[in-house]
């Protein structure tokens, strides 16, 4: 008898996409020196964001080993629901911020 499986998408802990689900991501060369989670919101491609920023580059679709790396980070909403308990950090300007992207916190 065959099996069904279900795929869930990987970053599916953090988000809810609206429609088409690649829209939202690009492909970014990641500079920041040391390792980081899914989840880590970067402030560009070379810093990891603190409470205080205003400005935002997206959110990392997947964990980064330490050193340069491609990665899958959310530039964008269609829009897309954000866990925010899920981020690395959390505050006003940064929901403001990911929120002009389309990045609404859900919760």
């Amino acid at each position: 008898m065959p099996t069904i499986a279900t795929v869930v998408p990987n970053e599916a802990f953090l988000i809810q996409v609206n429609q088409d689900y690649n829209i939202c991501f690009d492909t970014v060369s990641v500079t920041v020196a040391g390792a980081l989670p899914a989840g880590t919101v970067l402030k560009d491609a070379a810093t990891a964001s603190l409470a205080a920023d205003t400005t935002v580059l997206g959110i990392l679709a997947e964990a980064k080993a330490a050193g340069t790396q491609f990665c899958r980070v959310m530039t964008r909403g269609n829009p897309s629901l954000i866990d925010s308990t899920k981020l690395s950090v959390t505050s006003a300007t940064l929901q403001a911020a990911l929120e002009a992207k389309g990045m609404i916190y859900a919760r």
